[in-house]
């Protein structure tokens, strides 16, 4: 049996006045993830337990069959995995997000989509300025990059992600209890390593906004994860050029392939996607495709603009391996959104998400097409997304 799961973060969306009061889900000419969930199972599943945000990489864990609750760790150890950066017993990883910030607010959380190229010589200074033997600043992919913290101090502050609160007071969203200090002195003191440089200057005079200062959240020790094929017999790969899908990826043993294409971008490379799946599953049991490009314009889109992008995700990833899977009967689907985001809000949302599974074995009760009013009336809710794996996977 192969097992194919597709998740799109931030797809599903409350309903939207200027789409009469629909969700961009209900709104999008989807008729593959239709085709799923007519022929199959649609339901709805909360992927964040309560009490905990609903953070991507709690979502994703929930999704993949761990946990969160037990096992969550925040986003920066996950993403140091996927750059390879030895964390060790006691180290504390923080996603280190380059910012633009104007008259005490966040204007950007993603520095104008500042490029990896010039985020890596930005924290090459950062480093270089404010690392110590107990701080380190490591380059990540475009504006999201890391922080190691590796002191004796716990560090354990609640963090917000910035793309939370764009256009707010930041000083009122600073990292609040342990370690509170240690972590504002970084983001203050950022400001003036930044101003001025010409990287900055470059991006000022060709329009577009620099990146005036750091912002630190998503604090975590490295997780101790039992390996997928351990918990459920079977040998998997991910697809995704996410560091966080990538880093829980490795964390879980899954064979990690980042394919082509870029994040969070209207110019994804979808079909890319679909093609190294396909590829996978020659060899692999289950194969997992994340991308998060549809909560990236969550945050800063339309909701013409959301609308789109799922459009373009059910032509080019939902429908080729749909058709591709189309003459084989040993081989099942399941979509779902990570969590939700709010397009109105700009932020994610802990309400449950729809989920559809199809395939070999699984037989359709009602013929609904796929949202958020559809999967809510079926009356199949999982309350812990973690045990949606194992009833995905079911004999």
């Amino acid at each position: 049996m192969k097992y194919c799961v597709l998740i799109f973060d931030g797809m599903a969306d409350r309903p939207i006045d200027s789409l009469g009061g629909k969700t961009p889900l209900e709104v999008a000419s989807t008729p593959n993830m239709d085709r799923i969930s007519t022929t199959g199972r649609l339901g709805m599943l909360r992927t964040s337990p309560d009490g905990m945000e609903p953070d991507s990489g709690v979502a994703l864990m929930s999704i993949l069959g761990t946990d969160p609750a037990r096992h969550a760790c925040g986003r920066g150890p996950l993403e140091a995995a996927a750059l390879g950066v030895d964390l060790g017993p006691g180290a504390v990883a923080f996603r280190c997000d380059l910012v633009t910030a104007a008259g005490g607010r966040m204007i950007d959380p993603t520095a104008g989509r500042i490029t990896s190229a010039e985020g890596a010589a930005l924290v090459g200074v950062l480093n270089e300025r404010l690392g110590t033997p107990e701080i380190s600043f490591h380059p990540g992919v475009d504006s999201r990059h890391l922080m190691v913290y590796r002191g004796r101090v716990n560090v354990s502050a609640r963090c917000t992600p910035p793309c939370e609160f764009v256009g707010g007071e930041f000083r009122k969203r600073f990292p609040e209890g342990p370690g509170t200090k240690i972590l504002r002195d970084l983001i203050e003191r950022s400001a003036a390593v930044l101003e001025g440089h010409d990287i900055n200057t470059v991006r000022v005079d060709h329009g577009e906004n620099p990146a005036t200062m750091i912002w630190l959240w998503g604090g975590g020790k490295e997780p101790v994860l039992q390996p997928f094929a351990e918990q459920y017999g079977k040998n998997g790969a991910l697809v995704s050029t996410v560091n966080i899908a990538k880093g829980l990826g490795r964390h879980l043993g899954l064979r990690v392939i980042e394919g082509e294409g870029v994040i969070g971008r209207p110019d994804v490379n979808y079909d890319g996607k679909a093609d190294a799946a396909l590829r996978a599953l020659y060899e692999a049991d289950m194969v997992v495709v994340y991308l998060d490009a549809i909560d990236e314009i969550s945050h800063v889109g339309t909701a013409a603009d959301k609308v789109l992008a799922i459009e373009n995700v059910d032509r080019a990833i939902v429908g080729r391996v749909l058709d591709a899977m189309s003459d084989r009967d040993d081989v099942r689907m399941l979509i779902a959104p990570g969590h939700m985001t709010s397009v109105e809000e700009r932020a994610h949302l802990s309400e449950p998400v729809p989920f559809a599974m199809c395939g070999a074995r699984i037989v359709s009760v009602r013929e609904l097409p796929f949202s958020e009013k559809t999967a809510a009336i079926t009356g199949l809710e999982i309350e812990h997304g973690h045990e949606l794996m194992a009833y995905f996977l079911r004999d």
